[in-house]
């Protein structure tokens, strides 16, 4: 039985690299919120189920953790919003017709240029490094330094967003998040 690999990368181009390994060898993986504290990251691993975490430093092994079905492709948490968060799998058939479905609605005559600025520990910034995982979209990634001065100058043309969470970053970035090159009336233009 497969194991389930956790991904500890901040939200940029290692993590993309590690996602598409992952894709590329059918490893079911799973997304590390590097947003909670070291212990509450541990509860977490336990609770998806990880045998194994792939950070910087390469690859460690974990003394618990439960195998997974062949199918699965992701493990993600749930909020918690009815009470403990509970492990959720996708299989890669179910992450592959989604991708599919996002890359078929929004594809104009080019392939798009996703901006993921959500954390990928969460679905909606996940399906944004999926969806240009799996087809032949890109990804732009955007400094914190960039972001931080009024948007960013770019080709993306595409991104996402979610109620943010308590960070100044999150907060100011679902404010001025532009999609289809579209902007908010009180966001600045870039």
């Amino acid at each position: 039985m497969p194991s389930l690999l956790a991904l500890d990368f901040e939200l940029g181009p290692e993590l993309e690299r590690a996602i598409r390994d992952a894709v590329d060898s059918s490893v079911a993986f799973c997304v590390v919120d590097r947003r909670t504290s070291p212990r509450r990251r541990i509860e977490e691993l336990e609770r998806l189920g990880a045998t194994a975490v792939r950070d910087r430093d390469g690859v460690t092994q974990l003394a618990s953790g439960a195998p997974v079905d062949e199918e699965i492709g992701l493990v993600m948490l749930t909020s918690g919003s009815s009470g403990e968060p509970k492990a959720v799998e996708l299989t890669w058939a179910a992450l592959r017709a989604s991708a599919e479905l996002t890359q078929s609605t929004v594809r104009g005559d080019t392939a798009p240029v996703w901006m993921p600025c959500l954390p990928a520990c969460h679905i909606g910034g996940l399906a944004v490094i999926f969806a240009a995982v799996l087809s032949d979209a890109s990804l732009h990634w955007a400094t914190v330094r960039t972001r931080s001065r009024g948007g960013t100058r770019s080709d993306a043309r595409l991104g996402g967003t979610y109620p943010a969470g308590p960070s100044r970053r999150e907060r100011f970035f679902t404010r001025c998040c532009w999609v289809g090159r579209a902007r908010r009336r009180h966001c600045p233009r870039t």
